[in-house]
């Protein structure tokens, strides 16, 4: 009877492993950090499913992360390449498959800041913005599908702070550095001219010139996002900062003052 038992037992944990998705098969041979695992489930699954947007988002985390979970160094390996490039087509493959699932291009902007392909990054950001426009902002998103607008507007926020804190020395920019300023202001234009109200691009394009001396420009974005919010930190402050670099004492003193009254 005993041996009965455990018999049953047996069978009922092979069929509950039988039942288990394979998302979750994956997962758990992903959070093992199982490669050998995570092939297996990978084969079998496309064989069930090859067009599961499921499937497409797994093979996806298999390629970034067996590169991920090697120590990078400067240029990439032949292998670091090739798990790359094979990351790159799946990923591709899904988004001309799914363009409306905003996680997918967000994975793929993600990716292409983690390895520093910096142009690339900026492309997918601005291909993403111009689709995002395309369809009204209707983006899909599992759980949080209907807030396209929100989720785009809070990425660019992250992209533009990403490339941002690539500048280790902003009074002293290097040639590089200012390359990527020049990616900064192409985003953050590009995200105004998508989202006209968007406070934290504006800010950030101030910024851009701000880097680069342009303080009377920097002013004029900084005023436009002052009039959406009167009473932005971020926005007050660098006006302050821009009119002191201008000269402009009476005019910093006035949002000097604005700012105190906030804290």
């Amino acid at each position: 009877m005993k041996r009965l038992v455990s018999l049953i037992v047996a069978i009922t944990a092979l069929f509950a492993v039988q039942a288990q998705s394979y998302p979750d098969q994956f997962n758990e041979a992903l959070d093992r950090n199982d490669l050998k695992a995570q092939r297996a489930i990978l084969a079998d699954w496309q064989l069930a499913a090859p067009t599961d947007i499921d499937l497409y988002i797994a093979r996806w985390n298999y390629y970034v992360n067996d590169y991920m979970g090697e120590d990078q160094t400067g240029d990439l390996s032949a292998r670091d390449q090739a798990i790359v490039d094979s990351g790159f087509a799946v990923i591709d493959e899904a988004i001309e498959r799914y363009p409306e699932r905003l996680e997918l291009r967000f994975g793929k902007i993600y990716f292409l800041g983690q390895i520093m392909q910096w142009d690339g990054f900026v492309e997918e950001i601005l291909r993403t913005l111009d689709y995002s426009q395309q369809i009204a902002h209707k983006w899909t998103f599992n759980e949080l599908t209907g807030q396209g607008r929100q989720l785009m507007s809070e990425g660019m926020q992250d992209y533009l702070f990403d490339m941002f804190e690539t500048i280790d020395n902003l009074e002293n920019l290097t040639a590089e550095d200012s390359v990527m300023v020049g990616r900064i202001r192409l985003v953050a234009h590009r995200t105004i001219q998508v989202f006209p109200n968007d406070v934290a691009a504006m800010n950030m394009l101030a910024v851009s010139y701000m880097l680069l001396n342009d303080n009377d420009n920097a002013v004029k974005h900084l005023l436009r996002a002052e009039k959406i919010q009167p009473n932005n930190p971020d926005v007050l402050s660098n006006l302050i900062q821009a009119y002191t670099r201008l000269g402009k004492s009476k005019e910093a003193k006035i949002y000097q003052a604005r700012l105190d009254s906030l804290q």
